[in-house]
């Protein structure tokens, strides 16, 4: 299931939330990374950021999936990411599961 995401989210567009990315500073993390983690972390019922922090730390398939970064678990508090917001969230999720037929 993890290079399923990874192929379907880098198929998709998500200019949406890239034009709201301001990125440039050292820690800036690339944003199709955390949307690849954040997917495949709700469709492995994980929902806490701090579960998925620890998860990046220790579980293959998220370490492949962000490619050995570990942002901190505030990272993917959504409220603290203007730019991951819930209506992009949803859209994206709502493309990745037609584009595979869920």
């Amino acid at each position: 299931m993890v290079r399923i995401v990874d192929a379907v989210i880098d198929r998709l567009d998500i200019s949406d939330i890239l034009s709201t990315y301001r990125g440039g500073s050292n820690s800036a993390f690339n944003p199709k990374m955390i949307l690849k983690v954040l997917v495949f972390a709700y469709l492995s019922n994980v929902y806490s950021s701090r579960r998925i922090e620890e998860l990046l730390k220790r579980d293959i398939y998220f370490m492949w999936l962000s490619g050995m970064s570990i942002p901190g678990g505030s990272y993917f508090a959504l409220s603290g990411q203007p730019y991951l917001c819930d209506s992009e969230i949803s859209s994206a999720l709502k493309c990745f599961l037609s584009v595979n037929s869920y």
